[in-house]
């Protein structure tokens, strides 16, 4: 624990959990009638010194002249509309299949995938539940474009293609990214 405490939040935090909490290994003695309670009690102790650390570094951060650190969460505006969080993690995953595929040379398929999902991002007539389906059917469609022809579950592609072509019916990004890169992607039919 106090190295992970030095690398995380420095020496004197991590000094001071372990002065707090030394006794623990008291707990070991067989003399000790309840060592479990013992332990509790220097668990607890420790516990509550983090929390407080925690609840003063921005004052002591900001009286060291240290700023907030920055977000590594990527966000996009689109008209107005703040997409970030609530798709990070199928925005992660799409653009780990899209590396992917770059790195095994499918740089079309990659392209084809990145113009899609920016089109379902930007797509403006579309509610949450709408973006989030049609952000699952590119990341399968970019998990599926990392395996063999032979592997590819057929129907499920051609759901996921028809998912996205409904919606680009309705849409004029969507529209744009299907007519440009919808024979990219029905490619990916064994």
């Amino acid at each position: 624990m106090s190295f992970f405490l030095r690398q995380c939040l420095g020496h004197a935090v991590a000094d001071g959990f372990d002065r707090l909490t030394q006794g623990l290994k008291a707990c070991d003695y067989p003399l000790i009638a309840r060592p479990e309670s013992l332990a509790r009690a220097y668990l607890c102790l420790g516990s509550s010194y983090l929390e407080e650390v925690v609840a003063l570094m921005p004052d002591y951060a900001g009286a060291a002249g240290q700023t907030a650190p920055q977000s590594h969460v990527s966000m996009s505006f689109s008209g107005g509309t703040f997409y970030g969080g609530q798709f990070a993690a199928q925005i992660a995953n799409i653009n780990s299949s899209i590396s992917g595929l770059s790195q095994q040379g499918g740089t079309e398929v990659a392209d084809a995938l990145k113009a899609l999902e920016q089109a379902v991002l930007s797509q403006a007539d579309l509610d949450e539940e709408q973006r989030r389906d049609l952000l699952d059917n590119v990341g399968y469609l970019g998990e599926v474009a990392q395996l063999p022809p032979e592997q590819r579950n057929r129907g499920i592609i051609r759901s996921a293609l028809a998912a996205l072509s409904l919606a680009a019916s309705s849409g004029n990004d969507l529209n744009q990214a299907m007519d440009a890169w919808g024979g990219v992607l029905h490619n990916l039919l064994p």
